[in-house]
């Protein structure tokens, strides 16, 4: 399980406190020994949970989480994606030769019975921006970049502005250094009168729902440019990109806390975190009271030569995968939206399941 900066000092400092205290008696050390398991455990039961589906043998079971209701979470297989046929026709079209004015004469040329659907348009536009960079700029293209600014524009923003142009009515994009707005919710939780109020995690890029006040559903975070990586900055980044997605998760769920859960379970919050140039989309989502879990959806590594071209399959297959899981998130808040409006009653709340994180 994922431990949280300052929550395991919180707890072994704690533990640590009373033994001092305690160790002249060996009969008082052992009766508060069972008072501290039990504050132990009712600030373990306080908090929300992450598990990592990607390292399930090194997962811990929460003390409140039945063996069935373990076992079923931990039981998840990873789902395998295909590109779409028609679109790797189409980069086989285009790569048949990794010579660069052949791959352009072979762009140019290529012709469809069909009507270009909005993958088609998205291949051609990604795999377009790519092939002008190597041909005009191909040093300063490979050229590593000194700034996650830099880094962004080059290679992330021309990914993910025409894939998010496919949502253009429901979700928008800011970029820079953002405080979120879920994550300020948090640490502002029960603010004591008086206090000053603090701003929420930082993320390279946002992606929110126009249509709920703006609420995120899309957290980026760059883990420095490929020349400037400290070795722990994507450890650090990591953590802090799963603890913000549960942020994420937990503030649009209390727009719809009245909702059942079996419902609301189906609803997940993503995040994009590239490490040098190898990028990983993951998937966060409660899945039980206090519990959720977060997955890698897919990876992908971004081309600097011509004959990384073929690294554009793995690419748009994650995209497409990314598609697909997005559109099924964005269908459930709609389903979330018509039944708060319809304000009927459940018996299992979503609101019930939902825990925060501990402070930070």
């Amino acid at each position: 399980m994922i431990h949280f900066e300052g929550f395991s000092d919180l707890v072994r400092n704690r533990s640590n406190k009373k033994i001092h205290e305690l160790e002249d008696s060996d009969e008082t050390v052992s009766s508060s020994g069972s008072d501290s398991e039990k504050d132990n455990d009712s600030e373990e039961a306080r908090y929300a949970h992450i598990i990592d589906l990607d390292n399930v043998a090194n997962q811990m079971k929460p003390p409140f989480c039945s063996d069935d209701e373990w076992s079923s979470i931990t039981s998840v297989t990873q789902k395998s994606t295909e590109l779409p046929r028609h679109v790797e026709d189409q980069l086989g079209f285009y790569l048949k030769e990794f010579d660069i004015k052949k791959i352009r004469a072979s762009y140019k040329s290529y012709t469809t019975t069909t009507p270009f659907t909005d993958l088609d348009e998205y291949t051609r536009r990604v795999f377009d921006y790519f092939l002008f960079c190597l041909e005009n700029r191909p040093e300063y293209f490979s050229q590593r970049p000194a700034n996650e600014s830099t880094f962004r524009a080059r290679f992330i923003e021309p990914i993910i502005e025409p894939f998010v142009f496919i949502f253009k009515d429901l979700m928008d994009l800011t970029w820079g250094e953002i405080s979120s707005t879920s994550s300020a919710t948090r640490r502002n939780f029960q603010l004591a009168e008086g206090k000053r109020r603090r701003i929420g995690s930082k993320a390279d890029g946002i992606g929110s729902l126009v249509s709920i006040d703006d609420k995120e559903l899309l957290i980026f975070e760059l883990s420095g440019a490929p020349t400037r990586l400290p070795v722990r900055h994507s450890v650090d980044d990591k953590i802090k990109l799963d603890e913000c997605l549960v942020d994420v998760l937990n503030n649009l769920l209390e727009e719809f806390k009245e909702c059942s859960f079996e419902l609301a379970k189906n609803l997940k919050v993503f995040g994009f975190q590239t490490e040098g140039f190898n990028c990983t989309i993951s998937v966060s989502e409660i899945v039980g009271r206090g519990i959720y879990c977060r997955r890698t959806l897919s990876r992908f590594c971004l081309p600097t030569r011509v004959q990384d071209l073929y690294y554009l399959y793995d690419l748009f297959r994650t995209m497409f995968s990314f598609r697909n899981e997005l559109a099924a998130s964005l269908d459930i808040i709609q389903e979330l939206k018509i039944a708060k409006t319809r304000k009927l009653k459940v018996d299992d709340p979503v609101g019930d399941y939902m825990l925060r994180l501990p402070p930070s």
